[in-house]
C-alpha cells in the first residue's frame, strides 16, 4: 500500500469517527436542554427529595432511588412518565446510548488502525531516530505515517534538519500541523476546540519573534491539556497532574503510549525544575511564568514546545476517551435498570 493510500484510509476512518463524535456531542447537549424543561420541582418536593440547581442532578438522584428506595422511585417515575418533556428526554437519551457505542466502536477501530500502521510502516531505525530526537526535546509522536525522510541525513544533523523543516517558509509545515486544531469548522466538540485562541496567539508570537510570549502560552496550553488528561481540573500542582497521568497511562496498558508518555514526562519535568537544577540549557517554565529571564526562550524552544503539545494532545485525547468509556460502562447497569423501569419491563 502506498503512503498516499495509507493516509487516505486513516482520513476515511477519522471522518467516520468525527461524524459520530459530533452526533454524540449534539445529542448530549440536546438531552441536557430537554431535561431542564422538565417540571421536576413539585414532584421532588412532594417526595421530600433534595433539589439541585439543575435537572440533570435531580434526575441522577432520582435514578439512584432505584437502588435505595424502589417504592419511591416507582412513584416518581409514574408521575414523570405523564410529562411529555420527560418522555422526550428519554427518547433523546435512547438515541445517545446507541450513538455512544457506535462512537466507541469506531474510536477503537480508528486508533487500532493508527497503532497498527505505526507498527507496520515505522522501521526500527525510524523509531530509534524518533526516540533520540525526543531525548533532545523534539517530539514527533503525533505522526501517523513516516512523513519525514531521514535516509540521507547524517545522525548528528537530524536535529537541525527537523527544526529547520518547521522553520522554513514562515513555519509553513508547522501551520499545516496545527491546521486541524485551528479550524473551528472541523471541530464542533469542545474537547477539540479548547483553547484555540491561545494556540493562534502562540503561533502569532512565534511569527513575530516574540519567543518568550510564545513559550509562556505553550506552557499554559500544555498545563491545560494535562488538567484534561489527569481529571485534576481544580487547583493541583504540575507534579500531581503528571503523576496522575502516569497512573492512567499505565492503566491503559498500551506500550506505545507508555513509552511516549515517559519520554515526554522526563523531558517536561526538567523544564519545571529550578533553573540551577536543570540538566541542560533549556527554557524554564517557572522563570517565564514569573518574568525572570535567566534564559530567554528561543525560536527552537517554541517549536519544540508546540511539537510536544501536539504529541501529548494525542495521548490526552486517548486517555480522556479511555476514562470516559470506563465510566460509561460502570454506569450502564444502573442505566439499563433505569430505562427498563421507565418502559415498564422486567429486568
Amino acid at each position: 500500500m502506498s503512503l498516499e493510500d495509507i493516509i487516505k484510509n486513516q482520513e476515511r476512518e477519522a471522518e467516520i469517527l468525527e461524524k459520530f463524535d459530533d452526533e454524540l456531542y449534539e445529542l448530549t447537549n440536546e438531552y441536557k436542554k430537554c431535561c431542564e424543561k422538565i417540571p421536576l420541582e413539585e414532584i421532588l418536593k412532594e417526595h421530600n427529595i433534595q433539589l439541585y440547581d439543575n435537572n440533570i442532578k435531580n434526575l441522577e438522584q432520582t435514578q439512584n432511588l432505584y437502588i435505595t428506595n424502589k417504592t419511591k422511585f416507582d412513584e416518581i417515575i409514574n408521575k414523570l412518565k405523564q410529562l411529555p418533556e420527560y418522555e422526550e428526554s428519554c427518547a433523546i437519551l435512547n438515541k445517545r446510548e446507541k450513538i455512544k457505542y457506535l462512537y466507541y466502536a469506531q474510536f477503537y477501530k480508528y486508533w487500532k488502525l493508527i497503532h497498527d500502521d505505526r507498527e507496520k510502516y515505522f522501521s526500527s531505525d525510524y523509531k530509534k531516530t524518533l526516540e533520540l530526537l525526543a531525548q533532545d526535546g523534539i517530539f514527533l509522536y503525533f505522526m501517523q505515517t513516516p512523513d519525514l525522510n531521514f535516509d540521507n541525513i547524517k545522525q548528528n544533523e537530524i536535529k537541525d534538519y527537523v527544526l529547520n523543516s518547521f522553520k522554513e517558509y514562515n513555519y509553513l509545515n508547522l501551520k499545516h500541523l496545527l491546521s486541524n486544531i485551528l479550524n473551528p469548522i472541523a471541530y464542533s466538540n469542545e474537547l477539540h476546540r479548547n483553547k484555540i485562541s491561545d494556540l493562534k496567539e502562540a503561533l502569532e508570537c512565534l511569527q513575530n519573534k516574540h519567543f518568550n510570549s510564545c513559550a509562556r502560552t505553550m506552557f499554559a496550553m500544555l498545563e491545560n491539556e494535562q488538567k484534561m488528561a489527569s481529571g485534576l481540573i481544580k487547583k493541583s500542582s504540575n507534579k500531581n497532574r503528571l503523576e496522575e497521568i502516569s497512573k492512567f497511562v499505565l492503566d491503559m496498558g498500551v506500550e506505545y503510549y507508555i513509552k511516549v508518555w515517559n519520554l515526554i514526562n522526563n523531558y517536561y519535568s526538567n523544564l519545571l525544575k529550578n533553573t540551577n537544577e536543570q540538566k541542560d540549557d533549556e527554557v524554564n517554565r517557572n522563570d517565564l511564568a514569573h518574568g525572570i529571564y535567566n534564559k530567554t526562550a528561543s525560536e527552537e524552544d517554541c517549536i519544540k514546545l508546540i511539537l510536544m503539545y501536539l504529541s501529548f494532545k494525542e495521548i490526552s485525547y486517548i486517555l480522556q476517551n479511555f476514562k470516559t468509556f470506563k465510566e460509561e460502562l460502570n454506569n450502564d447497569l444502573m442505566l439499563l435498570n433505569f430505562m427498563n423501569s421507565i418502559k415498564g419491563e422486567i429486568v
